[in-house]
């Protein structure tokens, strides 16, 4: 019974050290360098968490397009005209793509700019079901053992 409860003590304990973890995760510690990308190319991004962004294309006339290489899905297509700028979330840690279609003109730069970091709601779900779960349980054993 002791290592029971022990066990679960430990469970409740990394549950909340690494759901504070996740909540101190903020903007500053993200940084993304500006992407050059040459006619017809594409660069990959790796984003550590899920990430609110502000995407600032620059260059020349065409489509630019991001993929996420996990999933093998496109998540936007947007047409740029010298200058773009629009959000786009970034939806779980992982690589994405970032292309320029094959009939485009000229040179593109990409700036990622993080507007808010986070972890995945599932991520956040499955600590909280943890976490309640082994306080639940806790609670229970310690209930039986003063009775």
């Amino acid at each position: 019974m002791r290592l029971m409860r022990v066990f679960l003590v430990l469970l409740i304990l990394l549950s909340i050290i690494s759901m504070t973890m996740q909540a101190l995760f903020s903007t500053k510690e993200v940084y993304y360098t500006p992407i050059h990308i040459q006619l017809p190319w594409y660069e990959s991004v790796y984003s550590p968490s899920a990430i609110a962004l502000k995407v600032s294309v620059n260059g020349g006339i065409g489509m630019v397009t991001i993929r996420d290489i996990e999933l093998n899905e496109t998540l936007i297509f947007e047409n740029v005209y010298h200058t773009k700028i629009f959000s786009f979330v970034f939806p779980h840690p992982g690589t994405f793509e970032i292309s320029v279609s094959e009939n485009s003109t000229g040179s593109f730069v990409v700036v990622l700019s993080p507007i808010e970091v986070g972890f995945p709601r599932s991520n956040w779900n499955s600590h909280l079901m943890i976490l309640s779960f082994s306080a639940f349980i806790l609670a229970i054993l310690l209930w039986r053992e003063t009775k």
